[in-house]
């Protein structure tokens, strides 16, 4: 019996030394009252321990003996009993993914239109049609055009005096800047009119011939156009040849003032240029006439179909009793 002893010791020192001690294996255990060190064997595998009922409830589960047989072999290690072990908590693969918050995931809203790209989109109401503006002024336009021609015909029907009927017609080319025209007009023209305009031998009818000599001229015969439109063409030209002086706007406006006409509707027809146009062309007949100086008076014969013939023809006349004894044998020749 003792002299087993030591191969029992030798064979337990083989193994002590044969397997590695790592410092996890060495567990403190407290006996007699001091603390040894006791070098612990790690478990075998789990694929080499046999099979074992499970222990009964609440029966401990006890760490397994490890025992040497006296050949220095391994023993086998006694079955153990032990419960069945609870299913393992899910560990988390990844600390950071498990201490993230769960997000979840909904859908993303589309984002709200702006209120343009909304009323792009928006079915458009149709609104009634308006006329545009370019339009309504090329209306207004016309309209007021044709007041102004409605005015200016009207205007023009001043410039002739006596019977529509009459078998003869007395022209006048004058231009109200010439000296010539303005004694004519205030000594010759005033018995002229009370001998044959008035007892309707003749009608008589005044054209414009501003010459170029005369830069105000033009301007005077607006002034007295103007006036014709309130239906006083003789009464303004009367007041203009009776105080020329320069003929500028502001005589022309008190002539108008002395003809008893409305000032404001006056200037406005005088701004307005309307005029200018008919001047001109009333001066290009007579020009074609062969008129070259002012007063010039023609005299023209009327047919049944209102053609004209010229018959007589007189310029810059200064003596009524010589232009009287003319125009006698003028009318008595075409009889």
């Amino acid at each position: 019996m003792f002299r087993l002893f030591p191969a029992l010791f030798a064979a337990a020192l083989f193994l002590c030394l044969s397997v590695p001690v790592s410092a996890q294996d060495v567990v403190p255990v407290r006996k007699g009252g001091t603390s040894q060190n006791v070098v612990s064997r790690p478990a075998p595998d789990a694929e080499a321990l046999p099979e074992s009922a499970p222990a009964a409830a609440g029966t401990p589960v006890t760490a397994r003996p490890k025992t040497v047989d006296t050949a220095g072999e391994k023993a086998k290690p006694a079955p153990a009993t032990a419960e069945p072990a609870a299913a393992p908590a899910p560990v988390a693969e990844d600390t950071e993914k498990a201490a993230a918050p769960v997000v979840k995931k909904t859908a993303k809203k589309p984002a709200r239109k702006t209120t343009a790209a909304a009323a792009d989109d928006s079915p458009r109401k149709s609104s009634p049609k308006k006329k545009p503006a370019a339009k309504e002024q090329a209306a207004a336009s016309s309209k007021t055009a044709a007041a102004d021609t409605a005015a200016m015909q009207q205007a023009l029907a001043q410039l002739t005096l006596g019977s529509a009927s009459a078998p003869y017609v007395l022209f006048e080319y004058g231009d109200l800047e010439c000296p010539d025209s303005r004694f004519y007009n205030t000594q010759i023209l005033p018995q002229l009119k009370a001998e044959y305009v008035d007892a309707g031998r003749v009608r008589y009818e005044a054209r414009a011939m501003p010459l170029s000599q005369h830069p105000r001229a033009e301007a005077a015969e607006a002034a007295c156009r103007a006036a014709a439109e309130q239906g006083k063409y003789w009464q303004m030209r009367a007041a203009v040849m009776a105080n020329p002086g320069t003929l500028s706007d502001a005589d022309l406006l008190a002539a108008a003032k002395a003809a008893a006409l409305d000032t404001a509707r006056y200037q406005k027809a005088v701004k307005s240029g309307r005029w200018a146009g008919v001047i001109r062309e009333e001066r290009a007949g007579g020009q074609q006439a062969g008129v070259t100086g002012t007063p010039t008076l023609i005299l023209a014969r009327v047919d049944a179909n209102g053609q004209m013939a010229s018959v007589f023809t007189t310029t810059e006349p200064k003596d009524y009793r010589q232009l009287k004894r003319a125009l006698d044998r003028a009318l008595r020749a075409r009889r």
